[in-house]
């Protein structure tokens, strides 16, 4: 029986999918389009075709059947395998480099936030004063319940850290 299993990128590497092949059975066969969606590594994609065959499941991936009993069919299964994994880490490495740079150059910076420092220190004097509330304090900076709290937590690790030296410079 064949049977359709969508498989994402988070899934494909995580440790997840052996678990959609845990319900893969004697006659069930597993399609996979692309190898590199089915294990992180050669050794995940060994590991979980072993776990296949020996319960009685096929797979076919690119439009051909896996025979683990057909030495040219496991020779190229693992190139197969070997060239996914090398590719992965190619678009790994490229994708590091490329926030690095982005990074570098300024284009990176992230969300802008939605306090300043003045106001940081403002919601956790006017929450430890006790005259405003969490509410009121949604209400005034225009936050979440949960945001609120973290701001509390984030202006109470900035008055609680100790004072960074300042860098001692010198006029001539």
């Amino acid at each position: 029986m064949i049977r359709a299993l969508r498989i994402s990128d988070e899934q494909a590497t995580s440790r997840d999918v052996p678990i959609g092949c845990n319900s893969r059975g004697l006659g069930d066969t597993l399609v996979v389009t692309k190898l590199d969606r089915l294990g992180r590594s050669v050794t995940d994609l060994n590991a979980i075709v072993t776990e296949l065959d020996m319960k009685g499941a096929r797979l076919i991936y690119g439009g051909q059947v896996y025979s683990p009993g057909d030495p040219s069919s496991k020779m190229f299964f693992t190139v197969l395998g070997a060239m996914a994994e090398f590719e992965a880490a190619l678009t790994r490495a490229r994708t590091r480099e490329g926030v690095a740079i982005a990074k570098e150059q300024g284009r990176m910076t992230g969300r802008k936030p939605k306090l300043t420092a003045l106001q940081h220190e403002r919601i956790l004097k006017d929450y430890e004063s006790g005259e405003f509330g969490a509410v009121k304090l949604m209400e005034l900076y225009g936050l979440s319940r949960s945001a609120v709290y973290a701001a509390l937590v984030r202006a109470r690790e900035q008055r609680d850290a100790p004072p960074t030296p300042r860098s001692a410079t010198t006029r001539s």
